[in-house]
């Protein structure tokens, strides 16, 4: 569980798409058409793809997140709101479907929602679409409120505060891969966090630990290779000096790869996906 929200209460910084929004979007207008969704623009910049041109999963998730603080923000359950209740918001979750890869130079719209709590979990999904309103990629994330000095799942009453925002059959396309924890892992490596990898939270950012799993995909994979389906779950925050060792299957679909903490011999993170041959290849 890593990730807090940042957002300021009553950000609204990006726009708000109708979901009938039909043909050429334009992405210079300035428009808020229902609270309840959100649609923040993003130019996929150099920094943002991979050396093939397309968009890396860690730049994905990071405007995901930057959508979803936003979001939270505009709607008054962003940072400030929660430092009054001395909490936090985490990603537990992340399941990301991607149809076809943004590529460099790019600008693309990311959508989203909430759907409403699933027990303890709040719910939000995402779509990302092109100019020409064409889906690329479907996103659907849990997230916990915990507390700010203990770390652990708060009781309170907040997450009711989201059900009249809520939007429940509304549902991205994203699907869930599932975990085989009973799979042999094979060690691929060991990563020590770093101080650039941590948040205002002092602990790693979501993104951070995707690029942990792409920097430890065997090449040995058939290079002409996409991830379509990528699930990953937050069991733990890891900190500053932590030595993560990750581990990993890559026999057969869907590829698996966990991240041990060596101190406690922990699960911080399980994370599986399914590939698929590249486009044009």
């Amino acid at each position: 569980m890593i990730h807090c929200c940042h957002a300021r209460d009553n950000d609204t910084i990006g726009f708000v798409k109708s979901k009938q929004t039909l043909g050429i979007i334009n992405f210079s207008m300035t428009m808020q058409l229902d609270e309840h969704i959100r649609t923040d623009y993003y130019h996929v910049g150099w920094q943002d793809v991979d050396p093939e041109g397309r968009i890396t999963l860690k730049a994905i998730s990071q405007m995901l997140q930057d959508s979803a603080w936003k979001h939270a923000g505009q709607l008054g359950f962003g940072f400030d709101f929660m430092q009054t209740h001395q909490a936090i918001w985490v990603m537990f979750r992340l399941h990301i479907h991607i149809v076809q890869y943004p590529g460099w130079d790019q600008k693309i719209g990311v959508t989203t929602w909430t759907r409403g709590l699933k027990g303890a979990f709040a719910l939000r999904d995402f779509e990302v679409h092109n100019q020409q309103d064409e889906l690329l990629i479907s996103a659907t994330s849990e997230w916990l409120v915990l507390g700010m000095d203990d770390r652990k799942p708060k009781k309170t009453d907040l997450l009711n505060k989201f059900l009249p925002y809520a939007l429940p059959n509304r549902k991205s396309l994203a699907l869930t891969v599932a975990f085989n924890m009973n799979n042999e892992l094979a060690m691929l490596g060991k990563h020590k966090v770093t101080y650039a990898e941590l948040d205002l939270n002092q602990h790693v950012n979501t993104s951070y630990y995707i690029d942990w799993i792409m920097n430890h995909i065997p090449r040995s994979l058939p290079p002409n290779q996409v991830i379509e389906h990528f699930s990953i779950t937050f069991l733990s925050e890891c900190k500053l000096d932590q030595e993560i060792m990750l581990k990993g299957s890559f026999t057969e679909q869907p590829y698996a790869i966990n991240g041990i903490r060596t101190q406690d011999n922990k699960t911080v993170f399980a994370a599986a996906f399914h590939t698929r041959k590249a486009e044009g290849q």
